[in-house]
């Protein structure tokens, strides 16, 4: 019975850590999204800005504000995951699920 025991105890941290690894890369992909779409937004900004177009340039500045937000948000996720460690991931999901 102790050998069952272990090895679904084994099966649950692996399964854990694979998660854990996972759910960061997934992170680290989002952050680097948002910068994308931060530095998309930025080059139609400054073709609006080159064309003189100060409707369009005021339409994309409400983007632009938003992909400061989205930047923000993204890597203050990654941030407290990295802080929160192996175990503490669980405690973060929580909390992320509640907002």
């Amino acid at each position: 019975m102790s050998s069952k025991r272990n090895y679904i105890n084994n099966l649950i941290k692996n399964t854990i850590m694979i998660s854990e690894k996972l759910q960061n890369a997934i992170n680290e992909q989002i952050t680097a999204h948002e910068c994308h779409v931060s530095q998309l937004v930025d080059k139609l900004v400054d073709v609006a800005a080159a064309e003189k177009d100060k409707a369009t340039q005021d339409f994309l500045w409400g983007f632009v504000r938003e992909q400061v937000e989205e930047e923000a948000t993204a890597q203050g996720i990654v941030d407290k995951i990295k802080k929160a460690g192996d175990t503490g991931i669980f405690f973060v999901d929580s909390q992320l699920g509640q907002r």
